[in-house]
């Protein structure tokens, strides 16, 4: 080997094992720089610890992701979310925004199709498609339409439907129907030309116009797994409503399947969950799974405890969602990780990457672990978190199948950074909370904005959780939520379509960790959880009566109606008491009385009449969880 390679050899191995150990040691690191911060802010400090294990894999030859000129950051400028954040450098344009698609003249067919379930068993005969036949004017292809003063007239006409293996030609489906302008359709499907195997089946659906001869198609992927028989567990993941369901063994020996509504935190491992005592106290709190975060370092938990606390987790029934966010970019790690714990009979989802937008990470990067992920273990779905208002989405969303957000809006200045010194804008500044205003609508707008992008994206649906502020007294926050604007930021989530609610961080105050074991314990109930799973959330308008004034713009209403019940969450968002009546017109006739699930003592004052539940008069942050007898 040439000297000059050699040395070059060298220096770059100091140099990686340098930057592994600010990733090992950040803490020590910190210290010694007089720096008190939580792990997100760590990730703004210290970018380093983001790119030390690539780094040293690259010098090592592991499977690392890298991808140059993906950015507009110029060379040196630290950025979150694309924008310079350091009172140093001159603000820049980051691009990656995700624009509307132009309107098109004419009608667009959204033809979407998706198994219902992302998975199924050999022990199942059937299954089922969800079709949407959505008539679009921005997202589709050219539909060969039939209008009538501006709007498509379908006069109820229908789409026919035939399904085959892509492969083979083979027939699954023929002259199956759904409405023009419908989604939502679920047909169910037989399994039996779907012999079990790891690898997915890819499907070809074809259909005509009702108005013309076209002929449009589109493919889709369902997977038909082996039973297990390595005592390993299997998820489901819902595509139609976003739920999770598990298997569950019965005393019989044969299995069930049980919907999940995910409450938790994000919990520290080496200060807290390392004990087993603090395990037991965590799970008698009602928490329903267990999300440890890990140091730095390519082996993120030390093996002989993390092997004990799975132990103790399997013995406690908490579910786990494990966290590769140090590691995912190293596949050579993350095939290690998944091999040796997807027969764990704990594994409720994997977790690679935490905020990959916010610190620019190779759009490729949530895409190639996923993909090996799907391979290594495609009984349990895989997640990440986006930090960022609306950062090249499309791209990092290809990563996951569900989507977790984290706007922490609360005690927080949105328009000046008091970390860097800084102003905060769509081109510059990193406030802690990216996009925001400083306010709950800081949650449902950003709920509300992914659902959009991901629509424009004219992929199928994701499912989004949500990462309710549990932490402040440093860095961007103030200080912590209290118990009544953790409540109203967990359920803005839900009532915006979050199908999980996994706060950052724990241990919390003790006023939060009271408030939050009570919420996940009536979330987590079966009868809510099959509301919230069984069932899309249908958002209505509220406003004050008889003088009252409007509060249409601070009460946020979602109701999920299952078969002749309906569950109704009310949240008010002003941080003042309201006066006057109130009302909220019902999309069902109720048939009998109100029973109240949250709040879980005293009364809400809510009554029906004429269609509507009102009430005198709300309190500040005034949280309701109702269920209400329908036609």
């Amino acid at each position: 080997m040439p000297a000059s390679l050699n040395g070059y050899l060298l220096f770059g191995c100091v140099l990686a094992v340098l930057s592994l150990f600010v990733v090992c040691y950040d803490d020590f690191v910190l210290d010694l720089l007089d720096l008190d911060l939580d792990l997100h802010s760590k990730m703004r400090i210290l970018p380093t610890a983001q790119s030390a294990l690539v780094l040293l894999g690259a010098w090592m030859g592991w499977g690392v992701v890298e991808v140059e000129g993906q950015f507009s950051a110029p060379p040196g400028v630290d950025t979150w979310c694309g924008k310079a954040y350091r009172a140093t450098n001159a603000s820049f344009d980051p691009g990656g925004r995700m624009e509307a698609p132009k309107k098109s003249d004419k009608p667009l067919l959204n033809l979407q199709v998706y198994p219902r379930m992302n998975i199924y068993l050999e022990d199942e005969a059937t299954g089922s498609l969800i079709v949407d036949a959505g008539l679009s004017w921005t997202t589709g292809v050219k539909y060969c339409d039939q209008l009538k003063d501006g709007v498509v007239g379908s006069d109820n006409a229908k789409f026919t439907f035939e399904v085959s293996m892509a492969d083979t030609g083979a027939k699954i489906l023929e002259k199956a129907e759904v409405a023009v302008n419908s989604t939502g359709n679920e047909i169910p499907m037989s399994l039996s030309a779907l012999p079990a195997r790891m690898e997915p089946y890819t499907l070809l659906i074809k259909t005509s116009s009702p108005h013309c001869s076209q002929t449009i198609s589109t493919k889709t992927q369902v997977y038909r797994l082996p039973k297990r028989t390595d005592g390993g567990s299997v998820t489901k993941l819902d595509n139609l409503y976003g739920g999770l369901l598990v298997q569950e063994k019965l005393k019989n020996g044969s299995t069930t399947w049980k919907s999940i509504f995910p409450y938790s935190f994000y919990t520290d491992w080496g200060n807290y969950l390392i004990d087993p005592a603090n395990l037991t106290a965590f799970a008698n709190l009602g928490y329903n799974i267990i999300h440890p975060t890990p140091g730095g370092g390519p082996i993120p938990f030390e093996p002989a405890k993390f092997e004990a606390f799975l132990d103790k987790i399997d013995e406690l029934g908490l579910w786990l969602m494990y966290d590769m966010r140090w590691t995912f970019k190293n596949l050579t790690l993350v095939t290690s990780q998944i091999e040796h714990l997807k027969a764990r009979k704990s594994v409720l989802l994997w977790y690679t990457g935490d905020e990959p937008d916010g610190v620019s990470d190779p759009f490729n990067s949530t895409t190639l672990s996923y993909d090996l992920i799907k391979k290594l273990d495609p009984y349990h779905p895989t997640s990440l978190v986006l930090n960022c208002d609306n950062y090249f989405y499309a791209e990092y969303a290809k990563g996951p199948d569900i989507i977790l957000t984290d706007p922490y809006p609360i005690a927080q200045n949105a328009t000046f950074s008091t970390l860097w010194n800084t102003p905060c804008n769509s081109t510059y500044g990193d406030c802690g909370c990216d996009g925001c205003n400083g306010n709950f609508r800081d949650v449902s707008t950003r709920m509300d904005r992914l659902k959009q992008y991901q629509a424009w994206t004219g992929g199928g649906p994701k499912t989004l959780w949500g990462v309710p502020q549990a932490f402040g007294g440093s860095e961007y926050w103030a200080r912590p939520p209290t118990r009544m604007e953790e409540v109203v930021m967990a359920m803005l989530f839900v009532n915006h379509g979050a199908k999980g609610v996994v706060a950052w961080n724990f241990p919390t105050t003790e006023e939060l960790k009271i408030v939050t074991a009570g919420l996940a314990k009536v979330l987590s109930a079966a009868d809510v959880t099959g509301f919230l799973l069984g069932a899309r959330p249908v958002g209505l308008l509220g406003e004050g009566m008889a003088g009252g004034g409007k509060v249409s713009e601070d009460l946020d209403v979602a109701t999920w109606k299952v078969g002749g019940k309906m569950l109704a969450s009310i949240v008010y968002v002003g941080l003042e008491g309201y006066v006057g009546g109130v009302g909220v017109k019902l999309p069902a006739k109720v048939k009998s009385g109100i029973r109240q699930v949250w709040p879980v003592e005293g009364s809400t004052g809510w009554v029906v009449k004429d269609g509507s539940l009102v009430k005198s008069g709300l309190g500040a942050m005034e949280v309701s969880i109702l269920v209400l007898d329908v036609e």
